[in-house]
């Protein structure tokens, strides 16, 4: 919607070069670009996050290691191959934008092989996603 709205704007914008100046013009294209950042970020939510499902051959080794490192509840989906019929366990997990490079160089440092599946979710609610962040304990 953001994005749509920027680029109506540019084009109304750059049509109205003939009785506008340059430097007016400049100042409203800014404006109308944190117009579109604040439409996306209203849609999104404030907690927005990214749903990641792996299909891997050590899934089990992923999930282990997204729970340890990342401190990220993990699901085991049960999937079957289309072509290759043979059964597979999927790990799905929900991690925030900040999180999802750590993520994919965890998951490529266990299987370079996996595949893996990024979504938008476009709302989280839960421990780690709320105001309530996951404690995070140091051994000394």
């Amino acid at each position: 919607m953001g994005q749509t709205l920027l680029t109506i704007d540019v084009m109304v914008l750059l049509s109205s070069l003939i009785y506008l100046d340059v430097r007016q013009m400049a100042y409203t294209l800014i404006y109308v670009w944190i117009f579109s950042v604040m439409v996306n970020f209203t849609q999104q939510g404030a907690y927005a996050a990214r749903g990641i499902l792996i299909i891997s051959n050590q899934s089990a080794a992923i999930s282990e290691a997204i729970m340890e490192q990342l401190n990220r509840g993990t699901t085991f989906l049960k999937a079957e191959g289309g072509y290759s019929k043979k059964s597979k366990q999927i790990v799905y997990c929900v991690v925030s934008p900040s999180e999802l490079h750590t993520l994919k160089k965890l998951v490529e440092s266990i299987d370079d092989e996996a595949f893996i599946s990024i979504m938008a979710v476009n709302e989280a609610i839960g421990e780690g996603f709320t105001y309530k962040r996951p404690k995070k304990y140091k051994i000394l």
